[in-house]
């Protein structure tokens, strides 16, 4: 499932269309049920090319999903590559699509993985943490 909405819809509509992968490529558009469909996901794939601060790969995390995606902007603050996800270069599909393989090749690292991203999701991006931190920071400036 892809979901969202944005410029390059009609260009990813015309490739499933091309390639005919409509049985296992589902374009759903913009969803204000981003729960279900993580809940419904076994790998969370995001392979932006510039990313501020990923809040939707912590949103991924947080439901226990393994994460792969591009080493860009904040992403590496959240998923640590081989450790909480899976990183592949940007703008590197071959890296991309090995990542995504190999978590569904072995189920017991997609596992292991998911797991590290729940916590580390839950031990650093929870609210409380980041008032904490923000408190503390302050605290210290001051």
């Amino acid at each position: 499932m892809i979901a969202g909405t944005g410029p390059a819809q009609e260009d990813l509509a015309k490739l499933v269309d091309d390639f005919g992968p409509q049985r296992n490529v589902r374009l759903i558009g913009f969803c204000s049920e981003i729960g279900t469909l993580l809940d419904a996901a076994d790998v969370y794939v995001q392979p932006p090319l510039v990313e501020a601060f990923p809040i939707s790969i912590l949103e991924a995390a947080a439901s226990g999903l393994d994460i792969v995606a591009t080493a860009v902007g904040g992403v590496p603050e959240v998923i640590e590559d081989g450790v909480t996800g899976l990183l592949a270069a940007p703008a590197d599909a071959a890296a991309l699509a090995r990542c995504i393989a190999s978590l569904v090749v072995c189920e017991e690292r997609s596992t292991t993985l998911g797991n590290a991203a729940r916590s580390r999701v839950c031990d650093r991006f929870t609210t409380e943490r980041m008032l904490e931190k923000t408190t503390d920071l302050y605290a210290r400036l001051l």
